[in-house]
């Protein structure tokens, strides 16, 4: 790979400093009162290439959504675990179904939301395509009727890529590629850094700051799952009673997600009359899984006996709760230095089976309560 230079420039400070441009760095942007910056790449490619290795099996294909290969420093050698990466702006809100839980949000964040123009939607089938046997579940839209990306609400104060980061002297330096000028490293400090990444960036992240080292062990959760077709049954038809999340989906819109299309074009209420839709379900058992750093690879244990067929973890695109040989990830930040505060997936321990953005702004509420 290639060396990186340093510039001889004055270090910069900042108070506060956001990395990332998905969903969750969008909440901490909403939410962070004080002054702060946000920092993420406007485009990844002239990032990875060159000087980290290509992911193919951590990159999501939709045909409608923009293809993008993953770089990482840790390769992922994995049979039995599915994780995904999705490096541009928007993060996973570029192929996301929207999904939040409005039970427990408080009224001023959804009207932080409407002040912005992005609107929470109950599901129906005649409009979103889509229901659910949990009342409280909406979709995130914005004014348009498209499903919210929050590329169309972040802009970049640098437009930078965070290489690693270290603590000095009891402060925080973050050490940046900038997207114009990729062979050269940019350093801030910051007394507050909120790492808005996804589960695998951050790993990687981790890795490449030398914060986690071989050997070490890495525990993700999540709720079991299952996707189906169901045939001869209306969309419309009544929920069983059952401690299950399920999300129904009229075919279009099935279609629409699977392609990457994040808007509802009319007569999509056709797809109703059709006695076929498709059922996410997610269950109340939890599963845990380990996997492990070894020779620069993500590995996992082999089974002890030769499986045909076995579930992939991951397939969910819902885990959580990432321990780090066996430590909370909040605690791991924190003991490396308290100003660093996590938001995403890999923070949070999902309360209820089904979606995790209300589990991530929940998070974010209790963490900036003194931002």
């Amino acid at each position: 790979m290639q060396i990186l230079l340093l510039r001889d420039l004055q270090i910069l400070k900042i108070n506060c400093a956001v990395i990332g441009s998905g969903f969750s760095a969008f909440v901490a942007k909403t939410l962070i009162r004080k002054s702060n910056h946000i920092f993420f790449p406007e485009s990844h490619t002239s990032i990875g290439i060159g000087r980290f290795l290509k992911a193919p099996s951590y990159k999501i294909k939709k045909f409608f959504s923009p293809s993008v290969m993953p770089y990482v420093n840790l390769i992922p050698k994995l049979k039995f675990v599915s994780l995904h990466a999705y490096q541009l702006k928007g993060g996973n809100t570029n192929v996301w179904g929207g999904f939040i839980n409005v039970k427990n949000l408080p009224f001023n964040f959804i009207r932080l939301l409407n002040s912005k123009n992005i609107l929470t939607v109950k599901l129906n089938n005649n409009t979103t395509g889509s229901c659910s046997n949990k009342i409280d579940i909406c979709q995130l839209q914005e004014k348009s009727g498209a499903i919210l990306n929050t590329s169309n609400f972040l802009n970049a104060d640098k437009n930078f890529f965070l290489h690693s980061f270290s603590v000095n002297n009891k402060k925080i330096k973050l050490t940046f590629m900038s997207a114009n000028n990729p062979s050269a490293l940019e350093t801030f400090r910051a007394k507050k850094v909120i790492i808005a990444v996804g589960v695998v960036d951050l790993i990687d992240l981790l890795f490449r700051s030398k914060m986690i080292k071989e050997p070490c062990s890495i525990e993700l959760s999540e709720y079991s799952y299952r996707r189906n077709f169901v045939f001869f049954k209306f969309i419309n038809s009544s929920f069983s009673d059952t401690k299950k999340t399920i999300i129904r989906f009229n075919l279009m819109r099935a279609i629409y997600h699977m392609l990457g299309i994040q808007k509802t074009l009319p007569f999509n209420w056709l797809f109703n009359l059709l006695p076929i839709y498709v059922e996410q379900r997610f269950y109340g058992h939890m599963i845990r899984k380990k996997i492990y750093i070894k020779n620069g690879n993500l590995i996992e244990n082999s089974p002890k006996k030769l499986i045909k067929k076995k579930r992939v973890f991951g397939e969910s695109i819902h885990y959580c709760n990432l321990k780090i040989n066996g430590m909370n990830i909040n605690n791991f930040l924190k003991n490396i230095h308290p100003g660093l505060i996590g938001l995403g997936m890999a923070f949070v321990k999902q309360n209820e089976p089904g979606p995790i953005s209300n589990d991530i702004v929940l998070d974010a509420i209790t963490k900036f309560r003194d931002l």
